[in-house]
C-alpha cells in the first residue's frame, strides 16, 4: 500500500440460528486517495452443533462388562443391571426397560430409572434365558438399544462338607 488516506468500507451481515444452519456473505471494499477501489468477499457457513446419538450399554450393577448376557447360579435369586454405563455427548434423558423374551414365568421387576432389580428369578435351563431390552434417548430425541440375556443354572447339588 501506498502511504494516503483509504477509507475502508466494510458490510458485514449475519444470522445465526440454532435450529437451521445458516449461510453468511461478508465483504469489504477498499478505496484509495486516488479513487481506485478494490473488494473482497467471504462465504462463511454455520453449521448445526454436532450430536451424536446415544450408545445403550447394559451390565450387572457393579461390574463393567458389557457383554450381552449374564450367568447367575441359585440360590442366588436377585439380580440388578445397570444401564449407566450408557454414552452419550449432550446427555441421556430417558432409560426405558422392557422384558423381551417368551417366558410365561412371573419375576418380581423393579425399575428404577438406570437400574432394573430382578428377583424371584428361578432357574431357566429348559426354557431359555430371561431377555431385557434397554433403551435410551438422548436431549435430541436420538435413540439406541442394548439386549441382555440372563442365563439362571440350578444350584450346585455338593457332598456335606
Amino acid at each position: 500500500m501506498v502511504a494516503g488516506k483509504y477509507v475502508f468500507r466494510y458490510f458485514f451481515h449475519i444470522t445465526i440460528s440454532f435450529v437451521v444452519v445458516t449461510t453468511t456473505f461478508s465483504s469489504v471494499l477498499v478505496t484509495d486517495s486516488g479513487g481506485l477501489t478494490s473488494s473482497a468477499s467471504a462465504v462463511v457457513e454455520i453449521e448445526a452443533e454436532r450430536d451424536d446419538p446415544p450408545k445403550a450399554h447394559i451390565n450387572e450393577c457393579g461390574s463393567k462388562e458389557h457383554s450381552g448376557s449374564l450367568t447367575i447360579r441359585l440360590p442366588r435369586t436377585e439380580v440388578s443391571l445397570c444401564g449407566n454405563g450408557s454414552l452419550d455427548d449432550k446427555g441421556i434423558v430417558s432409560y426405558n426397560w422392557f422384558r423381551v423374551d417368551k417366558l410365561s414365568e412371573k419375576l418380581s421387576v423393579d425399575l428404577a430409572g438406570f437400574i432394573l432389580t430382578l428377583r424371584n428369578i428361578q432357574a431357566n435351563e429348559r426354557f431359555g434365558p430371561y431377555e431385557f431390552q434397554l433403551d435410551v434417548t438422548d436431549t435430541k430425541g436420538q435413540k439406541d438399544s442394548a439386549r441382555i440375556s440372563i442365563f439362571v443354572n440350578k444350584a450346585e447339588n455338593l457332598p456335606p462338607g
